[in-house]
Formats: structure tokens, sequence, C-alpha cells
């Protein structure tokens, strides 16, 4: 018998905001990705976040951060460095879930990348409308789900949209 980790959303909500936190001063400072990670690491906020989503996610964006501007260049109404650095490591935070957490609905992904740009940003702050999430999404798979849900045939004959149950 399998048992399946429970998530705790809030831990995984904090291990967000710390990659952010740690995307914005590698914006500002240019300081090595294991030196910001060592500073994260001392956060009062580490031990209450997801500590091993957190080192997934710092790891993958700070690895991926070029590809990942290239992704989402084509998406952006504006040049990528126009962009604030808050704007910027939402974006990127966000891309890199939607290529490499495909077990997580695209919907909460998007959903976190506001409330952290909500958080943080600006007042005008960053919108992330759903046609730009799937240029976004490399991942062929998660880009047809952001397209097209899947039709759920039901018993008396006719089709519904699937809604996103999944949890994080």
């Amino acid at each position: 018998m399998t048992t399946s980790k429970k998530v705790d959303f809030m831990a995984r909500r904090r291990a967000r905001a710390l990659v952010l936190q740690g995307l914005y001063q590698y914006h500002l400072t240019q300081n090595s990705v294991e030196s910001i990670r060592l500073d994260l690491l001392d956060s009062p906020n580490h031990p209450r976040c997801d500590e091993e989503y957190f080192d997934m996610l710092w790891l993958g964006v700070s690895r991926d951060r070029e590809m990942l501007l290239q992704i989402l260049a084509p998406c952006l109404d504006r040049d990528i460095d126009a962009l604030s650095p808050v704007e910027q490591a939402v974006l990127l935070l966000a891309a890199w879930e939607l290529n490499h957490r495909i077990e997580i609905p695209y919907r909460i992904i998007i959903n976190e990348a506001i409330d952290l740009a909500k958080t943080y940003g600006g007042t005008d702050g960053l919108t992330l409308p759903k046609p730009m999430a799937a240029p976004m999404a490399t991942n062929s798979l998660t880009a047809s789900l952001i397209n097209s849900p899947p039709k759920f045939a039901r018993a008396n004959g006719t089709v519904s949209r699937a809604r996103s149950i999944r949890k994080q």
C-alpha cells in the first residue's frame, strides 16, 4: 500500500517566497547562487518552509535562469529588463514550475505567482493571464492542459470540462 505525503500548502508558499527573495537578491547583487542560498538557509522563515521544495525550486530556477528568460521574452509585452526584479523573479518561478512540476495544476501555479506578485510587488504589479501561461510551459502536456482542459463524459452522455481538483 502506497501512502502519499501530505503537502503543507503554507510551507510551500513560504518556500516560494524564500526563492523569490533569493532571486531578487541575485538580480540586485549578482552574488553567487550558493552564497545567496546560504543566506536564505539562515533566514528566520527557512525552518517554517518546505525545505525539500525550497531546494528543488532554488536549484532548478537558478540553474535554468537563462533558459527561462528566453522562454519568457516572447510572452511579454515589454522587454524582460523593463520588468521590476520582483516581477522577473515571480515569472521565473512560475515558468519553472509550469515546466517541471506537472503534477501541480497550472491554476495553482498561476495563483501562487499572482499572490507573490501582490505581496512583494508594486501596486501596478504583474498580472499573469492564462494566454501568457501556455507559451511559458514548454512542456507539451502542461501547455495542452492550459489551452484545453480534458473533457469527461458523464453517465447521461453529456460532456463536461474537467476542473482541476488535484492538490498541490
